[in-house]
């Protein structure tokens, strides 16, 4: 059972994920799980985007969402929207019916397999730079 302000869910964990839960304010948890297990998964290939390039590419702002006032940093979903390669679909259109029609929503918890890729790409220049330095100095 959740209690969320004044009302209350229940929310019943099938074998199967089929549903989804929507909470329009704060949600916290000491963790969230995300199925990973290579066992439920297919199609799987090594990753071909650049990290960086796509974090190089999105725009930090801050802000405040209507009706509170604590300023957050973020991204926005209409900005990753235009660059993110296609396979990675880091962005849905269901997320809460708003009243301009859907509003979107960012995966953020894949940002971080992005974030990852990044700083491996990262770590190669760095690499590459320290070996460049090393015969420089020779």
């Amino acid at each position: 059972n959740l209690e969320l302000g004044v009302q209350k869910c229940e929310v019943h964990v099938d074998t199967e994920i089929t549903k989804t839960l929507t909470v329009s304010d704060k949600c916290e948890a000491l963790y969230f799980n995300a199925t990973s297990d290579k066992r439920a998964k297919e199609n799987i290939a090594p990753a071909t985007f650049s990290g960086l390039d796509l974090i190089n590419k999105l725009s930090l702002y801050t802000f405040n969402y209507k009706d509170k006032t604590d300023v957050v940093p973020g991204i926005l979903a209409q900005d990753l929207l235009e660059i993110q390669p296609e396979e990675l679909n880091l962005v849905d259109n269901i997320a809460a019916t708003g009243e301009n029609g859907d509003y979107m929503s960012i995966k953020e918890s894949k940002l971080i397999f992005v974030l990852m890729q990044a700083i491996k790409e990262q770590q190669a220049q760095i690499e590459d730079l320290k070996s460049q330095i090393k015969n420089l100095t020779k």
